[in-house]
């Protein structure tokens, strides 16, 4: 089964992972009003990123990759959601 939702690129270079917004705990990601962004740590590489809120996409993503809260890779993050959905 397939559901839909919000998620972020990593923008580390050696990351890209595609991360479930939904699945990181209060503690992995803080939102700045001042910047309407998001300050997350990625579950991938464990390091901190920050996207603005427009930069996010809605994506399918399956019960697997919700239960683990990424996925992909640099070369599927390139990708598009929609390729990256179908991984």
């Amino acid at each position: 089964m397939h559901v839909i939702e919000l998620c972020a690129i990593c923008d580390r270079s050696n990351c890209g992972a595609i991360v479930i917004v939904s699945r990181l705990g209060s503690d992995k990601k803080r939102f700045d009003s001042e910047t309407a962004s998001i300050e997350m740590i990625c579950p991938a590489c464990q390091k901190p990123f920050e996207l603005s809120i427009t930069e996010m996409e809605r994506v399918h993503v399956s019960d697997d990759q919700l239960q683990t809260g990424f996925f992909g890779g640099r070369k599927t993050a390139r990708a598009g959601s929609t390729a990256a959905s179908s991984s």
